[in-house]
């Protein structure tokens, strides 16, 4: 330590020899700087800014504001940043959560999906008219919520194939990804009844990319992953 308060940073010299192992050829001077972790609970915008500077975030990330702002938002859902960098997006000034964390979030909260039926075919009766019976596709999610007094109340959840049908703006999509997308849209429809204060209105990306295009054909155009998620 300096006399003026200031650390002393040691200097060591580097000798570079050639392949064959002769002379050194050349001599730089390396600082010996301790590196320290960075904690993103106590300082979370250089956290973010060496996250961004690294090279290892997704290309969506433009500035290391953009970055904290998934960070931040990831913090008020309970989800860590690096889970939080990766699967929170923006669509129009929006923030969307992937429809596997807003499944974990749920869980944390103690609230907990099964399948029913998964596009079980089913035939439709009209209840007026003389229109035909037709056979449709359902699925069906059964959502259990555990209470702190030990108490468990239920939401199940139900779509049709022929309703999912029409808010998806892609056919191709929906045909190769039914029961995928069947099977997001009956647990997002059910937690929004069941988990309303955990949800906070959040929605998948696809949900969001799904309401703009049918006010708005040909906004978005997107692609699948082959589990059916959504590649942003």
């Amino acid at each position: 330590m300096e006399g003026n308060g200031v650390e002393k940073v040691e200097e060591t010299s580097v000798s570079i020899r050639n392949s064959e192992g002769l002379a050194p050829v050349k001599e730089e001077s390396v600082s010996k700087v301790p590196i320290k972790s960075v904690d993103p609970e106590t300082d979370i915008y250089e956290y973010c800014r060496i996250m961004l500077v690294g090279g290892m975030l997704p290309a969506r990330f433009k500035s290391v504001e953009a970055v904290l702002s998934s960070v931040m938002y990831g913090k008020e859902m309970g989800i860590p940043p690096q889970v939080a960098i990766y699967n929170i997006y923006a669509i129009q000034g929006r923030p969307v959560i992937d429809y596997k964390i807003i499944n974990a979030i749920l869980q944390k909260n103690g609230i907990f999906s099964e399948m029913i039926e998964n596009c079980s075919i089913q035939v439709k009766v009209p209840a007026v008219g003389t229109a035909p019976a037709v056979k449709d596709y359902r699925t069906t999610v059964r959502l259990t919520r555990i209470l702190k007094n030990g108490n468990t109340i239920t939401e199940i959840s139900s779509v049709w194939f022929s309703d999912v049908q029409k808010q998806v703006a892609s056919a191709d999509t929906l045909n190769k990804y039914r029961e995928t997308m069947m099977r997001k849209t009956a647990f997002l429809k059910g937690a929004r009844w069941i988990a309303a204060d955990v949800m906070c209105g959040m929605q998948d990306p696809q949900e969001m990319m799904e309401v703009i295009n049918l006010q708005s054909p040909g906004t978005y155009k997107y692609e699948l992953d082959e589990d059916g998620n959504i590649k942003i």
